[in-house]
């Protein structure tokens, strides 16, 4: 009998087969696959019970025991052949490869930070990241603008001032195929929304702005900042958890003073809050609010 002794349940192809003195097959089975499985805790085992008579192994004109009694039984095993390796597609590997390449670069971005000393501004930090026309053509056309165009194979230059080296490396990488670690996403969030947000790099946009919702308690104190700042970025989904924050806690709003919280807001933010109402049907305060606005945002 064979048993497995491995957690859990196992299938194998196998075959056994008894062999005389001289090493030729006296009794064998049929090669078949088996379920080895478990049942109450112990492992089921397979095997014959009627495999061969007692009797023959110990007839000395069959040969089964050699001289020194002992019994050959042979076991064999059906070894699956391994199906070929075939490596994935390497493109986007190939495609990081070539962040920051100098070697094979046609564009490079001096990013500085200016700081305010006595009245001038002067470069905090002055980073370079070199980077491929190509490439921004087709995934950051807006970064590939800045560079305008080179003659005789010179390399372009763009100044970029409004975003820190940091961030713009985890634009420039996010554009090559890279992924922004969830803790840099978390802690610069905004940062990396807004330069996003310039350029028009829609996907890391949505990853900031997911992992800046997951990560962002919706208080009283700061609803009003968080629906001002999603409807200025066109951040949909931080608008649809303020706008339902709203919804969902308009009696204490008012209770907390902020009855003229839709005074200052453009239209179409109170248009967002008539939406949340209707969608989670709130108190009558939204409504019964008097709603002044101004000019719509731009």
């Amino acid at each position: 009998y064979l048993y497995h002794i491995s957690e859990g349940s196992a299938s194998a192809t196998f075959e056994i087969q008894i062999l005389n003195m001289f090493g030729v097959v006296t009794v064998d089975t049929d090669r078949n696959e088996h379920f080895f499985g478990v049942e109450d805790g112990v492992s089921a085992g397979v095997g014959f019970g009627d495999f061969i008579k007692r009797s023959d192994i110990l007839d000395p004109s069959k040969n089964i025991l050699d001289s020194n009694g002992t019994l050959r039984v042979k076991v064999q095993m059906k070894v699956e052949p391994k199906t070929a390796f075939v490596p994935p597609n390497s493109f986007a590997n190939m495609m990081k490869a070539l962040f920051l390449d100098e070697a094979s670069a046609d564009i490079c971005f001096e990013v500085s930070v200016p700081v305010e000393e006595e009245g001038s501004d002067t470069a905090a930090s002055d980073d370079l990241f070199h980077a491929h026309r190509l490439i921004l053509d087709t995934c950051a056309p807006m970064l590939a603008a800045l560079c305008g165009s080179s003659e005789n194979g010179e390399m372009a230059i763009a100044t970029i001032t409004d975003v820190s080296p940091k961030i713009f490396r985890h634009l420039l990488f996010h554009v090559y195929g890279g992924s922004v670690p969830k803790d840099d996403l978390i802690a610069h969030a905004k940062d990396i929304i807004d330069a996003s947000n310039k350029y028009s790099i829609v996907n890391l946009k949505l990853e900031a702005e997911e992992a800046y919702v997951d990560s962002t308690e919706i208080t009283i104190e700061n609803v009003m900042d968080n629906l001002l700042y999603a409807d200025a970025m066109n951040l949909a989904l931080l608008k649809e958890v303020a706008v339902d924050f709203l919804a969902d806690n308009g009696e204490e709003l008012l209770t907390s003073g902020l009855s003229t919280i839709c005074q200052g807001m453009s239209s179409k933010m109170c248009s967002l809050l008539l939406q949340g109402r209707k969608r989670k049907l709130c108190p009558k305060w939204l409504t019964t609010t008097k709603l002044t606005h101004t000019a719509p945002m731009v």
